[in-house]
């Protein structure tokens, strides 16, 4: 963990616009040198979403007099161009305080905003696949369990993001590299999120993988697939293969398999630092399909190993209160984690009987009866004269 936080200390100190990542005991802080200039907008797609699109890109250029990085396609769209505080007509061209976002200029970004839900986070550590800046994403999706603001109230926690103080949650993300066993050659390489998906695809057999932890035999399974997560993605797809719900701050990663055709493969919690290599038995019967937060699917194919291990970039969230509070509120509040209806407590009164007792006494009137009864057996019928020959 140690390690991890200079590294990432040292990525940041080495920008031109500085940021400082206090460490607090149970959360990280963000503490800004200079008030960030370059602020990137995430947007879901959507109807729904442009009306406040259009106010926070308003609130930003035009109370704070921050530069609005937007995406191309969304440049491209008649609702900004109607806007006249955005889009000057009669010039044909936007604010120059709008930007447009390219690869070119991702260094500059100081801070993301999201507008969407937990989908939209994983579209932006899908493109800042290295260093990734800030993220403060607003709730506009299902789920929100990756979403910690509501913007109804959208000023009030910009306003506190841009001025820092807020905890911090460094969400631990995997690297994902396949490539050819005979001559190394690479065929992709992805960070991951949430989890790293094996599966049969559209495969009628099932999947035999051979399954090795830092370079030593682990075992072979054959399943309908496996998921290798970060904590932030065991309450995603493997919360459904029956893995652990880790906190977001613990460096581990989490193996489970899907619908494994044994009685006994329990998921496991490895270190962050472990390097988990997957490949095709020799006596797999058909090829599987690797994919990277439900995107990017690539095919395993015999001769390829699939390597995955912890990412020294992680993805740093704000949160609005702190990073355990968080993620309690949302196992509760999204997961329904734990939720059943209330046991009645005992209504057991002074000089009364409670309800444990009165259903005791029942239970043992009803024992009392039951030797009292005749006994049946299929050639006679005796009755029973005494108990003395029963003991309790």
């Amino acid at each position: 963990m140690c390690v991890l936080f200079l590294f990432f200390l040292k990525q940041i100190l080495s920008r031109k616009n500085i940021v400082l990542i206090m460490p607090l005991f149970d959360s990280d802080k963000l503490i800004w040198q200079d008030i960030p200039s370059n602020i990137l907008i995430i947007k879901r797609p959507g109807e729904s979403i442009q009306k406040p699109f259009v106010h926070l890109i308003n609130y930003l250029i035009h109370v704070w007099n921050l530069n609005a990085y937007v995406e191309e396609s969304e440049l491209t769209q008649e609702y900004l161009m109607r806007d006249e505080d955005i889009y000057c007509a009669e010039h044909g061209k936007f604010n120059e305080r709008i930007k447009k976002f390219t690869s070119n200029n991702k260094s500059s970004i100081d801070l993301i905003v999201c507008l969407g839900g937990d989908g939209t986070l994983l579209y932006v550590s899908s493109i800042f696949q290295t260093f990734c800046p800030p993220v403060v994403s607003f709730n506009f999706g299902s789920l929100g369990f990756l979403c910690p603001f509501d913007f109804e109230d959208f000023e009030t926690y910009l306003n506190w993001s841009l001025k820092g103080g807020l905890p911090l949650v460094q969400r631990s993300r995997l690297c994902c590299t396949l490539e050819t066993q005979s001559d190394k050659l690479t065929c992709f390489e992805y960070l991951a999120l949430n989890e790293v998906v094996i599966n049969r695809g559209s495969n009628y057999c099932l999947t035999n993988l051979d399954i090795y932890v830092n370079n030593s035999y682990l075992t072979s399974v054959q399943s309908d697939g496996l998921v290798v997560s970060t904590p932030t993605g065991s309450t995603a797809y493997a919360m459904s293969t029956g893995a652990s719900l880790c906190h977001p701050s613990i460096q581990a990663i989490t193996l489970s398999a899907i619908c494994p055709h044994t009685l006994t493969f329990r998921p496991l919690v490895l270190p962050n630092n472990a390097e988990i290599t997957i490949c095709l038995n020799s006596e797999s019967r058909g090829s599987a399909f690797c994919s990277i937060d439900g995107k990017n699917m690539d095919e395993l194919k015999d001769g390829h190993i699939l390597k995955i291990k912890g990412s020294n970039y992680p993805i740093p969230t704000i949160s609005r209160e702190d990073e355990s509070k968080d993620w309690f509120e949302g196992l509760k509040n999204c997961l329904n984690w734990n939720l059943r209806q209330k046991q009645k407590p005992l209504e057991a009164k002074f000089g009364q009987q409670s309800t444990f007792l009165s259903k005791t006494s029942t239970v043992l009137d009803m024992k009392s009866r039951f030797f009292n009864m005749p006994s049946v057996d299929y050639g006679y019928i005796s009755q029973r004269s005494d108990d003395s020959d029963y003991q309790e």
